[in-house]
């Protein structure tokens, strides 16, 4: 971090820095806040990333803009630290939680109110990488040069693309050959494709107007031209078409136009001998907006079949399982596949293998039980992770408070009057100054604070205790866990839980179409999201916490409501839910820990000591404990 901090300074020190005041330097922005090893690390790629990219035209580091992306970097930490579960304290989280939407709220006046959670996570993508990348290697004036101010980074890339445009609108086409191209093949309209010999070229990338695989070259790269054959006053020169990729392992990766275009269907001809050349083993896909790469299915029908019936491997995994079905081997293709683009499942089971429908469902992940998978996929703060809680340690109900017999309804000590035998009613009636009707009786007894109040209190408090069953709470707080999860959505929403029991085995499944979509949206401009006939899902999420990761949630109370029964009418007298605070956890108690009505009418006549079966009649008494 040291060294960090050290260029973070000398840069400051220079003179093309914009300061965002009179004494802060950019080591302010990282020296308050707690890094483990994994986030230093991270922090130190960034800023070196950065300092390398962001230069101006005599190669010093753009001071400017390096803080503009490091502000972003620090914004995406302070967020990581406050939604951090496993080396945070709650009060360390509450207070980047604090600073987080503080750097937010601040950020976000300053750049007219246009930063978004998607905002930050682009600016720290590494596809925004490396359009930067690709975009500060063409090295145009308007791009290196440029002040990034408090511009959010979509509008940075759109303002770049407007700067490309008109840069690509002013190169020339022609260049001279400098004997290293090595002829493929020839047509007789007057072009050919070239072997470049390289796996980046200045000379390709100006006269295409295209970074000329710079950014990108990966070892044994080559580029493949397409070229123009022109003789122009006794001189040969080329005009550059068609611009592809060709990896060390002769697989076919970013295939573009003019300008990064998609190459256009009067090159398909071309492209179709290419492709059915002996040095051409596949297609791989990827580059800069891959979205734009020629691609099979760009080819008319009659075409795109005659080709893959003479060379098959050129058909891609996805196309290949939606056009000729599932089988084991094609979905291991799709997950090697789904790894190299940082979204593949922890897990991949093919439920059925007699089947090869693309809606058959997959197994992407497994956990023991259902603790297990709320504590991985359900996000820190989720309030069933409370009630998982409580499931391993029942005693912290506890921790809300004792019930109190006084708060209990009136109604129900009427009822308990009401149920006595007439020689406990003729008691009360009396000490209540002659009034027969049980809820009048109970209120003049309350207000004389005689002692047959405090014995039916006393009552309700004993029966209220008994009915407190540990087993039974727990037992209703896993079902309505499972029920909890069963009502909540997941990334993407077609992503289902299968529960066997609470203790039992969970399973995270999807279909083979799901997947499929996700794999072919990964060429799209940020790869955040995809869709299909009946879900929605977000590619971020999914590469940063996988699949059927739940980060937003509904409350409890938005869940269930405020006194909810997700398991049908309870009989029994219930005491209402009369706390505010952790209020899911208050109802469940509240309804599993009921009001015995017979244990009440039982402990009240003990009070009386009035128990011998000649004063309590046995069928009256087996009709009261029959209430419940």
């Amino acid at each position: 971090m040291r060294d960090i901090l050290e260029k973070l300074s000398a840069i400051n020190k220079s003179d093309n820095i914009i300061m965002e005041g009179p004494k802060q330097d950019f080591k302010a922005l990282f020296q308050n806040i707690e890094m483990n090893n994994e986030q230093r690390k991270d922090v130190k790629a960034d800023f070196d990333w950065a300092y390398k990219t962001f230069q101006d035209d005599s190669g010093k580091p753009n001071g400017e803009q390096i803080l503009w992306y490091m502000r972003y970097v620090r914004l995406a930490l302070l967020g990581a630290k406050a939604s951090a579960s496993s080396d945070s304290s709650e009060e360390e989280r509450q207070a980047y939680t604090k600073a987080y939407n503080k750097e937010f709220s601040r950020m976000n006046a300053k750049s007219m109110h246009e930063i978004t959670d998607s905002q930050i996570r682009k600016a720290v993508s590494s596809r925004f990488k490396t359009n930067i990348e690709h975009f500060f290697s063409l090295d145009i004036d308007a791009i290196n040069n440029a002040e990034f101010g408090w511009t959010v980074p979509e509008n940075l890339i759109i303002k770049f693309q407007a700067a490309e445009d008109k840069w690509v609108e002013n190169r020339r086409r022609l260049v001279e050959p400098d004997g290293d191209e090595d002829m493929i093949m020839s047509f007789k309209d007057g072009t050919a494709w070239f072997n470049l010999g390289r796996g980046s070229c200045d000379i390709e990338g100006q006269a295409m107007g295209h970074c000329g695989n710079a950014p990108s070259e990966k070892t044994g790269d080559k580029i493949v031209s397409l070229r123009e054959i022109i003789k122009q006053k006794g001189k040969t020169f080329h005009k550059p078409l068609l611009t592809f990729i060709l990896d060390g392992d002769n697989q076919l990766g970013e295939m573009k136009g003019f300008a990064n275009k998609k190459p256009a269907q009067e090159y398909h001809d071309h492209i179709v001998a290419l492709l059915k050349h002996p040095s051409i083993n596949g297609i791989k896909g990827g580059g800069h907006d891959p979205a734009n790469n020629f691609s099979i299915s760009d080819l008319d029908p009659d075409v795109r079949d005659e080709l893959l019936a003479d060379k098959p491997e050129l058909r891609g995994i996805t196309e290949a399982i939606r056009e000729q079905g599932v089988t084991p081997e094609r979905l291991e293709q799709l997950y090697i596949k789904m790894r190299e683009e940082n979204i593949a499942p922890y897990n991949f089971k093919q439920l059925d293998k007699s089947s090869t429908n693309v809606h058959q469902s997959i197994m992407i992940e497994d956990f023991k039980d259902v603790a297990d998978f709320v504590r991985d996929k359900f996000h820190y703060d989720h309030p069933v992770k409370k009630l998982i809680e409580v499931i391993d340690d029942p005693e912290k109900l506890g921790e809300m408070g004792d019930f109190d017999a006084n708060d209990v309804s009136d109604e129900y000590y009427a009822k308990m009057i009401e149920y006595l035998p007439s020689y406990y009613q003729d008691k009360i009636f009396s000490a209540a100054g002659g009034t027969d009707d049980p809820q009048r009786a109970f209120w003049r007894l309350e207000r004389q604070g005689h002692n047959y109040h405090k014995l039916m209190v006393d009552a309700f408090e004993k029966a209220f205790r008994l009915g407190q069953d540990e087993d039974e709470i727990v037992k209703e707080l896993k079902k309505r866990v499972i029920a909890y999860i069963e009502r909540t959505s997941l990334n993407p929403m077609n992503v289902k839980v299968i529960i066997e029991s609470y203790d039992g085995e969970v399973m995270l499944t999807t279909d083979v179409d799901t997947l499929l979509n996700a794999v072919e949206s990964t060429t799209g401009e940020y790869g955040e999201e995809f869709y299909g006939e009946e879900f929605y899902g977000d590619l971020f999420l999914i590469q940063s916490n996988g699949w059927g990761y739940q980060e937003e949630h509904p409350s409890y109370s938005e869940m269930f409501g405020k006194y909810a029964s997700y398991h049908g009418e309870d009989e029994q007298l219930t005491i209402d839910d009369d706390g505010e605070k952790d209020a899911y956890l208050h109802e469940l108690k509240n309804r599993t820990a009921t009001i015995d009505m017979a244990a009440a009418l039982d402990y009240f006549e003990k009070e009386f000591k009035m128990t011998e079966s000649k004063i309590a009649d046995k069928q009256l008494k087996q009709l009261i404990k029959n209430i419940n």
